[in-house]
């Protein structure tokens, strides 16, 4: 159904936001995507008075998604990308200058 899902905050990593501009000029574009990004980070999805897709909705979009954006948040990994695995869509992730700085780049060449 959706070639690509971009589920995030915004507010946990200054790429996200980097990210949401570009997703935001492309809207209209010819790729069926679902997106929707938030400003600041809610503890439950699952509570009505926020602006979050609820945990059903998330997992029905993942599964419907050949690829999911997996931003950087407080690492260069988050959930989503386990997330992604789990529901057979292919995880995106960005090698931006954090990432490649980051201290756990090279935790497995010792």
């Amino acid at each position: 159904k959706y070639a690509f899902n971009a589920i995030f905050t915004k507010s946990t990593h200054a790429g996200r936001s980097i990210l949401a501009d570009v997703l935001q000029q492309m809207d209209g574009n010819s790729l069926s995507s679902f997106v929707q990004i938030t400003d600041t980070w809610q503890p439950d999805p699952n509570n009505n008075s926020n602006d979050l897709l609820d945990s059903k909705s998330y997992m029905k979009v993942l599964l419907e998604s050949t690829f999911t954006l997996a931003p950087a948040g407080h690492n260069p990994e988050c959930f989503r990308l386990y997330e992604a695995v789990e529901a057979g869509s292919i995880p995106v992730i960005s090698l931006d200058k954090d990432y490649r700085q980051h201290k756990c780049k090279d935790s497995l060449s010792h």
